[in-house]
């Protein structure tokens, strides 16, 4: 009788694991090791399986939570860049709200480069970043640019704020360092301004440059937004000289 209750012992033991597991945690909780260990280690450093070690729990509590792997990312990716989209300021010029909306997506990918990673994966876009692209285009649209200008500049600002961030992320101190001097000792006479401009290229990914790239395109858009209806003026030339 003893021998043959041990085996139900055992599966009332494991049982009570899976629950304690169950409330010891939470998908907060699981978003949150998550994030740390992909703003870390990056995106293939992360598994379920891992994520649980981590946790001290069993894998199949994490599958409690997400479906597989591809589904914890994007519940990350909607956890952090949910604030994002709740920071569009609703009124004033559609350049302050362009520069700011740019402005706090960078800051939230600068704190968390393992979020800017998720976005470039080869999934495609991801359903986090909705919210935040539909106000952009709201305040493109709202500005005058016809949909395929407001497309064009949706995605060349999310392009460069994520490609920044990204590469931001990868420029260690000694890495920079290296690279200082990497220019300064270039030829002179092949290399004259590169090299002398040593200091200034290498330290070049900073709040300040990040600024100053986000204000060209901002100004940018502006001037092709003036320009349109010259634009439209000239198409309507063309079009009518050909009906001639």
């Amino acid at each position: 009788m003893i021998t043959k209750a041990i085996p139900a012992l055992s599966s009332i033991a494991t049982s009570r694991a899976r629950r304690s597991d169950l409330r010891a945690t939470s998908l907060e909780a699981c978003l949150d090791a998550a994030l740390k260990i992909i703003d870390r280690d990056g995106l293939d450093s992360l598994t379920i399986r891992g994520l649980a070690q981590r946790l001290g729990i069993a894998a199949m509590t994490v599958y409690s939570y997400v479906r597989d792997k591809d589904d914890l990312l994007d519940k990350i990716a909607v956890r952090v860049l949910s604030a994002v989209s709740e920071s569009v300021a609703a009124k004033g010029p559609w350049q302050a709200r362009l520069t700011g909306m740019m402005t706090a997506l960078h800051d939230t990918l600068h704190l968390h480069p393992g979020v800017a990673a998720i976005s470039v994966t080869p999934r495609g876009p991801i359903a986090a970043l909705d919210p935040f692209r539909e106000a952009l285009l709201r305040v493109l649209h709202d500005a005058g640019f016809p949909p395929p200008d407001a497309v064009n500049a949706l995605t060349a600002l999310v392009t460069y704020v994520t490609g920044y961030s990204m590469v931001e992320h990868a420029r260690t101190e000694t890495h920079v360092e290296q690279e200082r001097l990497r220019l300064a000792r270039l030829p002179k006479e092949r290399f004259p301004l590169l090299s002398e401009a040593a200091d200034l290229y290498a330290t070049q990914f900073s709040q300040r440059t990040f600024q100053a790239g986000l204000r060209s395109l901002i100004d940018g858009l502006d001037a092709e937004l003036t320009a349109l209806p010259r634009r439209k003026k000239a198409r309507r030339s063309k079009s009518s000289g050909a009906h001639r």
